[in-house]
């Protein structure tokens, strides 16, 4: 029995293996201060709610490494991605403090 329980909690999905989560998202803004694309993840919000982080206000999602100037706002990706840690986040001050996005960081994208 165990061993069971065990092995039930050591199984993983496939697209969760330490942390590392691969959807669609969206490039939903920029924030401008912080030169980096806010996203959106429309077919899996909750999903993303509940293993990234809930965020209060909105669905959207601070991508900590993909610079704004290489995107368009609705431009569509697919993105493999973690949460970030603290020295991933750039060191500004967001235009928009009502907004507590949660921060991420993008470690693969392709361009849907």
């Amino acid at each position: 029995m165990i061993i069971f329980i065990l092995s039930l909690i050591s199984c993983k999905k496939d697209n969760d293996i330490d942390g590392i989560y691969t959807f669609l998202a969206k490039i939903a803004a920029f924030d401008l201060n912080c030169n980096i694309c806010v996203l959106e993840f429309p077919d899996d919000s909750l999903i993303v709610k509940k293993l990234v982080g809930e965020v209060p206000y909105n669905n959207l999602y601070n991508a900590t490494n993909l610079n704004k100037d290489d995107f368009i706002i609705g431009q569509n990706l697919e993105v493999t991605f973690r949460k970030a840690i603290n020295q991933e986040m750039k060191g500004c001050i967001t235009l928009y403090p009502s907004y507590s996005n949660q921060n991420i960081f993008i470690v693969k994208y392709k361009i849907m």
